[in-house]
């Protein structure tokens, strides 16, 4: 009996990776996404792919999504999942955005935030409403009895460069004493405030706490401004107004290097708004009595001067209390030339 070798040649095709089947049996619906650039109205056909209707989000901010039922029932449950890993799966940590409102007629709302792993990019989005009857029985994948579920895309986005400068950075709290007022500017592009368009931006000021700080000039830079990108809105104002109303904030003078944190409110189609920013101030040092930025030898020589010949008076006298103890003398020349010469501590603050 004789013997036969057989060769077969199989071409395999994988299967592209796919999302699950899932619907629902309608009644109640999604009537409405609205969602960034997303505004969609539909009926109920059980499951829609809308993939083709997209939205950018940048990675970090906040987007709003409301969600409109028809025909809804006291029992019914919305959620929303986002595929941020692009693994197939919206089972993932975080890939669940907990809604303002699960339960009910609606509307429902929810904030999505697109997290800083994300993968770039056109990435699915699942909306479900249905009646359940707990909120943690809702589950992105299946068929249900009733309800309706929704696809969309949402393209995730890096931030590339900054939405928000200023300058010069830092503020220099000397700049308070120049005879010469100094200016500062704040930069402002849309991505620092998502959803809005800082060329919409009217009736602009800027505050501190209660302590408003006048505004030279704003204007619209078009084409972006250093690592900014779009359109940027531009605020000038004078650093010493900035640095007062600081030391107005805090109720003293500003040492060393702070934070400060601003506020910009304005009006849009006359509904006002407000953005808070942060600033960084550099201020005083201890020991600085001749306001040059630096403690040093010349300090030492301004101070025997103001002290034993009738020199000028330092123009921020605190800067001359090095020691800690009450009042301003020979004790402080002391500490200051211990710290300068012999390894001392470093003046103290008042």
């Amino acid at each position: 009996m004789m013997s036969w070798d057989y060769e077969i040649e199989l071409n395999c095709v994988p299967i592209p990776p796919s999302y699950c089947e899932t619907g629902g049996g309608c009644d109640e619906y999604i009537s409405q996404v609205i969602v960034g650039d997303i505004d969609n109205s539909s009926g109920c056909v059980g499951y829609s792919s809308f993939v083709d209707h997209s939205t950018d989000m940048y990675k970090g901010f906040n987007y709003p999504i409301t969600i409109i039922s028809d025909n809804g029932y006291s029992g019914d449950d919305c959620a929303v999942w986002v595929d941020w890993n692009h693994d197939y799966d919206m089972d993932d940590p975080g890939e669940r955005i907990v809604m303002d409102v699960e339960t009910g007629y609606g509307p429902f709302t929810a904030t999505i935030t697109p997290p800083e792993d994300a993968i770039p990019g056109p990435t699915y989005t699942r909306i479900r409403l249905s009646y359940f009857g707990e909120p943690e029985d809702m589950f992105w994948c299946g068929i249900t009895s009733y309800g309706e579920v929704e696809d969309y895309m949402i393209n995730v986005m890096d931030v590339e460069g900054s939405t928000y400068l200023q300058n010069p950075d830092p503020f220099l709290v000397l700049h308070k004493f120049a005879i010469e007022l100094m200016g500062g500017s704040f930069y402002i592009s849309s991505l620092a405030v998502p959803g809005e368009d800082v060329t919409n931006w009217e009736n602009i000021n800027l505050s501190i706490d209660n302590c408003l700080i006048p505004i030279n000039s704003s204007e619209i830079i078009t084409g972006g401004w250093g690592s900014m990108q779009g359109d940027i809105l531009n605020i000038s104002f004078d650093e010493k107004n900035y640095i007062e109303c600081q030391e107005t904030y805090q109720n003293g003078l500003i040492y060393d290097e702070v934070i400060s944190t601003f506020k910009l409110n304005y009006n849009i189609d006359n509904v006002p708004h407000q953005w808070s920013g942060e600033a960084v101030i550099l201020g005083h040092r201890s020991g600085d009595l001749n306001l040059d930025g630096e403690v040093n030898v010349a300090d030492i020589s301004y101070f025997i001067s103001y002290l034993f010949k009738g020199g000028d008076s330092p123009r921020v006298l605190q800067l001359a209390d090095l020691d800690g103890m009450p009042g301003i003398d020979i004790a402080d020349i002391t500490y200051l030339v211990s710290f300068l010469f012999k390894g001392g501590q470093e003046p103290q603050i008042p």
